[in-house]
């Protein structure tokens, strides 16, 4: 509804703060109330991008002018390490985009130029970012924050995505595909046709989100010249 009304293309400013307040809190509920259905979830996250998303983890804090993303950190088990529970987001790569020292990227960045999603969800994934921006992204955190921020080794993903299972290979729930876990073309009701907004499918044996479909994700050994995920 909110796509065919345009008030997706319309600042944030544009809705007057009385509707914004009672919209967000209408779809933070309905959220809430659709467990299990991916696709209604992806839906909400794009309309909740439009009025402010406030879920830990996928958007940014702070005040307009120094945003800083909002990050949920869960700790890999056996590991003194932590990993973001959702991919990145475009509002919370925006926080970095705005700090960079080159106009052309800056605003190609701050527009959601670099990503391939056509409504520019805010609450989605970012996506057409090389390896060596997502480590400069990763430097970036690392001063915001005060501790060390970077990819993960291949090896420390693989923990993230098993370990908490207790299993070493398949999936975190077993060894043969469940359809509608994951944001991937497999004959299921939770085909989304694109992207879907963090957080969209419940997480299964591990509290991290998109661990399987939806958007590639590098890892630190994984450089690769002129590709970009």
């Amino acid at each position: 509804c909110i796509e065919e009304a345009g008030i997706a293309d319309f600042s944030l400013e544009a809705l007057p703060t009385e509707i914004r307040t009672d919209l967000r809190s209408r779809w933070e509920r309905k959220w809430d109330a659709e467990v299990g259905r991916p696709a209604a979830r992806a839906a909400l996250g794009r309309a909740l991008s439009v009025v402010g998303d406030r879920r830990p983890g996928v958007g940014s804090k702070g005040d307009s002018g120094e945003r800083r993303p909002d990050i949920a950190w869960i700790k890999i088990p056996g590991r003194r390490l932590h990993i973001s529970k959702y991919p990145v987001t475009v509002e919370q790569f925006r926080c970095y985009a705005l700090t960079i020292d080159d106009d052309r990227m800056r605003r190609r960045i701050a527009t959601g130029a670099v990503t391939r999603v056509s409504d520019r969800s805010l609450s989605d994934p970012l996506t057409e970012v090389s390896w060596k921006m997502a480590g400069a992204f990763g430097s970036w955190l690392t001063e915001c924050f005060g501790f060390v921020v970077r990819l993960p080794w291949e090896e420390e993903w693989l923990d993230a995505a098993f370990v908490a299972s207790g299993r070493s290979t398949g999936f975190p729930w077993g060894d043969v595909w469940r359809m509608g876990q994951g944001n991937v073309s497999d004959g299921s009701e939770a085909e989304i046709g694109g992207l879907s907004s963090a957080g969209s499918f419940d997480q299964v044996a591990v509290d991290i989100g998109d661990l399987f479909g939806n958007v590639w994700e590098w890892c630190a050994d994984g450089e690769t010249p002129d590709v970009k995920a």
